[in-house]
């Protein structure tokens, strides 16, 4: 904004990215948004903000090369812009072309050894249990 020499230009940039001229000057550190872009702007923040904390969880569980794989899918998704059509078109091509993988827990890989160890043993006591009441036959 300060580059912007002429008024007009700066007028004009001042317009296209909703920025409100009269309460903010070209030297200002201030920024004065219009009321109504500041506040699809915060909207804007706060999704990507939540979005991103989400994402983070998810890439703290995959291994290395799926975490740079989806860092590179949400890139492009960024740059594409992420609620326009071609952002869309991209993700859908992208589950149609790649299979997701699930991540699954260490926490959740000891319940179900531990419910499949379990079992076993119920069903090997069992057996022997109905072995010894038939008797020998």
């Amino acid at each position: 904004r300060r580059v912007l020499e002429s008024k007009t230009f700066r007028e004009e940039f001042d317009r296209q990215w909703g920025i409100d001229s009269s309460a903010s000057d070209a030297y200002n550190e201030k920024v004065q948004f219009q009321p109504h872009v500041q506040a699809n702007l915060f909207t804007t923040v706060e999704n990507v903000a939540t979005m991103a904390v989400n994402k983070i969880e998810m890439l703290k569980l995959v291994s290395d090369k799926l975490a740079g794989i989806e860092i590179i899918h949400l890139f492009i998704v960024d740059l594409l812009g992420r609620t326009t059509a071609t952002a869309k078109i991209f993700e859908q091509i992208n589950k149609e072309d790649f299979k997701r993988t699930r991540v699954v827990t260490m926490f959740s890989k000891f319940i179900a050894g531990a419910i499949l160890i379990s079992m076993n043993v119920l069903f090997a006591y069992y057996s022997v249990l109905f072995g010894f009441i038939q008797g020998i036959a």
